[in-house]
Order: structure tokens, then C-alpha cells, then sequence
């Protein structure tokens, strides 16, 4: 994954009249810059000099009205002007990105195959490589797998962090723009983290998992024969008379007979199998009658 911001071009001209200004100094014109020496400079911004750090191997370099300033050796906590805010640059060894951020410089890793590059006329470009839980990123509540496709991340307060596995075999594929696709079909237990989904089953199958404030918490059991399945919690109990699906079986609400579905003339209907003498009980996917 790429980031490119435009660069600034770090050159001024400013004519002085009476020896080096210092920071803080009233300055008459906004974007001006003066070396104060060869690792430092001072930029002109709402009437007054604030200091630069010049760090890289050119250092503050004057050379008639044209002032260059060599960001690339800079490091994190260096002064730049708070008129600057955003500046970017690449750090000497080419794996980092300086920008300018309330006054100092901060430092980003460029962790991709290309690295920080600084291209004519488009600017400073971040290889930022591949997402990774704790890696950068711009745009909250974007979508990313991990790099071992098996859970997704998203993009909160510039950075990436994990919302959810996808035990499926598919795993985390992303769908482009932002998106990617979560293979649920797979075990989770009581406390996991949830994100896309609302539901979902325990590994023995005979529980539901409900999604509370992003994360799994028991909720019914499911001892029918059915289980539990997407979307679908077989309680093992039904109603006498309720549709249901042809073949299956399950104890009557009052526990009193085991009832199984019938298709009479395309209709399916729960109807009494068997009376049970004591009572009828849904157990581990099977129906006891007692």
C-alpha cells in the first residue's frame, strides 16, 4: 500500500539588512528562509522567523538569493515550523518518512519494497507495504486482512487493529476498495471479537454466540437436532401445528411428545409422533422421550 503527499520545495530568497534574525524575530516576508548555520535555518511564517532543523547531508546550504534546507538527516523530536505543518520529506536511509507535526518532526516507516521516494512533480511517495496489526493507516473504519489471512483489521484513529477472525477456510480476502470478505464457518467461543457478524455458533455446535459491543457472548442453547447453524438456533422444543421443515423432530412445547414435521399437500406442519409418559427432552442434538 502507497501513500504520496505532495512536497513542499524547501527554497526562499530573503535579503538582510542587519546580520542573522533569531527565532521569534519580526520577519517582513512570509515564506523567506535564512540559514543560521550549517545545520539549522529559519522560515518566515505569519510575521515572525521559527527555526527548521537541516540535518541531512547538504545541511543549510545559501547560495545567492536561493536558500535549500536538507530535511533528510532529520530526527524525530527536531524542530520545524509550526508555518510548515505537513512538510514532508525522506529520511536519509530511504525506510522512513519526516513530516512536520506541531512544530516537530515525527517519523513514518515506509516498510514496502519502495520504500520513501521522492518523485519530480508528484512528490513524497510511502511504500507503507502490506497492513499488519499497529501498521498506518489513513482512512478510519478501512478493511484489511492480517498477512496471514486469517482475521480482519480495521483502520481506527491510524492504525490498524484486529475486529474479528475468519476461521473459514477462505479466511480474509480482500474485495478492493476498502473492503474485504470474513469466512465465518468456523468455530468462535464466548468473548472472541465480532465485527461483521451478529451471530455465530460454539465449537461443539449446540450454542449460540450473540455479538455485544464487539465481541461474542453466550446466548441460547441449541440441543435440537439441528443445532446451531448461520442464522439458525434449534431449540429442540416447537409448537404442534407451526410450519417447519419436512423430517425433522422435536419435543412439543410442553414437553410432552415428541412431535415430527409433516408435508401434507406441499404444507409442513408439526405433528404429534409419539406421546411421551414423563416428559420429552432435546439433549446434545438428540430427543429423548421418557
Amino acid at each position: 500500500m502507497r501513500s504520496t503527499f505532495l512536497a513542499l520545495v524547501v527554497f526562499t530568497t530573503f535579503a538582510l539588512a542587519c546580520g542573522k534574525p533569531k527565532a521569534g524575530d519580526a520577519c517582513p516576508d512570509n515564506g523567506a528562509r535564512v540559514c543560521v548555520d550549517g545545520k539549522t535555518s529559519l522560515y518566515c511564517a505569519k510575521g515572525g522567523w521559527q527555526v527548521d532543523t537541516c540535518k541531512g547531508a547538504k545541511g543549510c546550504v545559501e547560495a545567492g538569493k536561493i536558500v535549500t534546507c536538507d530535511t533528510t538527516g532529520n530526527a524525530v523530536g527536531d524542530p520545524c515550523p509550526a508555518g510548515l505543518e505537513g512538510l514532508q520529506s525522506c529520511a536519509a536511509d530511504g525506510k522512513n518518512r519526516l513530516i512536520c507535526v506541531g512544530g516537530k518532526y515525527t517519523s513514518e516507516p515506509c516498510k514496502g519494497k519502495e520504500g520513501c521516494t521522492l518523485v519530480q512533480s508528484v512528490g513524497v511517495t510511502c511504500d507503507l507495504g502490506p497492513p499488519e496489526v499497529g501498521g498506518v493507516c489513513k482512512v478510519d473504519k478501512l478493511q484489511a486482512c492480517t498477512p496471514d489471512g486469517k482475521s480482519l483489521m480495521v483502520c481506527e484513529k491510524g492504525a490498524y487493529v484486529v475486529k474479528q477472525r475468519c476461521p473459514g477456510s477462505n479466511g480474509c480476502k480482500s474485495q478492493g476498495g476498502g473492503l474485504v470478505s470474513c469466512d465465518p464457518k468456523g468455530d468462535f467461543v464466548d468473548g472472541d471479537l465480532c465485527y461483521l457478524l451478529s451471530a455465530a455458533c460454539s465449537k461443539d455446535g449446540h450454542t449460540s454466540l450473540e455479538c455485544k459491543d464487539g465481541k461474542f457472548t453466550v446466548g441460547q442453547q441449541c440441543p435440537g437436532e439441528g443445532g446451531c447453524g448461520m442464522g439458525d438456533c434449534d431449540t429442540g422444543l416447537a409448537k404442534l401445528g407451526d410450519f417447519c421443515k419436512p423430517g425433522r423432530h422435536a419435543c412439543s412445547d410442553d414437553k410432552k411428545a415428541l412431535l415430527v414435521c409433516k408435508d401434507k399437500d406441499g404444507v409442513a406442519n408439526w405433528a404429534v409422533d409419539k406421546k411421551c409418559p414423563k416428559e420429552c427432552e432435546p439433549k446434545d442434538g438428540k430427543l429423548e422421550c421418557k
